[in-house]
Formats: C-alpha cells, sequence, structure tokens
C-alpha cells in the first residue's frame, strides 16, 4: 500500500535529480563554469548533466533506506538522520576539492549541497504526514497515531 509518506520519500529520489540538473544547468551553461575533477588515475573528469543528476537520484536511495533504520531501531531517528546526513555531507565534500579549478570546485561542491538539502529535506518532511486515509478528528492526517503503533518516535 502507498502511504502518504511511501510517495513522499519515493519523490525525493527525482527531486534530487532534478535539483542537481537545475543547479548544473545554471552553472554549465548560464554561468560557464567547466565542471571538471580529477579521477584517482589522475585524468580530469568532466561532470555532465546526466552524471549529476544520476548521482544525486541515486543518493537518494541509501539515504532513505538509513532512515528507514534509524525509524526501526533508534528512539530519535529524525535527529539521528540529521547527524548522518550532516556527516555524510562533510565526508563527500572531498571530491569537489579535485576540481580543476576554483569555479569547478565550487560548483562541485554546490551540486552537493544542494542534493544533500533536497534529500534530507524529502525524507524528513515525510515523517510528519500519516498514511493515505488515516484522517484526525481535525481532519489532520498526521493527528493521530496509527492504532499499535509502536513509540519509537517515527510520526505513526
Amino acid at each position: 500500500m502507498f502511504t502518504r509518506r511511501r510517495i513522499i520519500r519515493l519523490l525525493t529520489i527525482p527531486a534530487a535529480a532534478v535539483a542537481a540538473l537545475i543547479v548544473w544547468l545554471i552553472e554549465v551553461p548560464v554561468l560557464g563554469i567547466e565542471l571538471e575533477a580529477m579521477t584517482g588515475a589522475g585524468s580530469p573528469m568532466t561532470v555532465g548533466a546526466v552524471v549529476a543528476a544520476g548521482v544525486a537520484g541515486f543518493a537518494a536511495v541509501p539515504a532513505w533506506l538509513v532512515l528507514a533504520a534509524f525509524e526501526k531501531w533508534t528512539r530519535h531517528p529524525g535527529r539521528w538522520f540529521v547527524i548522518t546526513a550532516a556527516a555524510f555531507l562533510v565526508v563527500s565534500l572531498a571530491g569537489p576539492l579535485g576540481g580543476t579549478s576554483p569555479a569547478a570546485v565550487a560548483g562541485l561542491a554546490a551540486l552537493h549541497i544542494v542534493t544533500a538539502v533536497t534529500i534530507t529535506g524529502g525524507l524528513l518532511g515525510s515523517r510528519t504526514v500519516g498514511p493515505v486515509g488515516d484522517v484526525g478528528a481535525a481532519g489532520d492526517a498526521a493527528a493521530t497515531p496509527a492504532e499499535g503503533a509502536v513509540a519509537y518516535g517515527d510520526g505513526r
């Protein structure tokens, strides 16, 4: 069954890809930044639109799994997810440091930051909605917890 929560989480995947694509379209065609980074082999690699969007969309999938694990096994999943997402962002920012120019470093870092913010915001935003059809007295979908929900702080 598709709940509102699951739909929002599914939509986070293409949202991350679209956000990265928008940033790429501003940086490369509009600003003229050449997004190149040195690879481990020592040769430069150009980051194209498909790579930027694809990697951003792909990154949302393991993030979703991490959030789901925190929701299942921790008392404060939102807090742990934000801490983990911030740590992953900091580590991922080492990649842009291999940019071939200061503009490339800044452009690649912007791609990483926009992707992280989109994924984190989308997944955390999904925590505040309830399942489809679960409407409380005031008409709010998340007004009452689902019957039998475990008190893990996961918004159910």
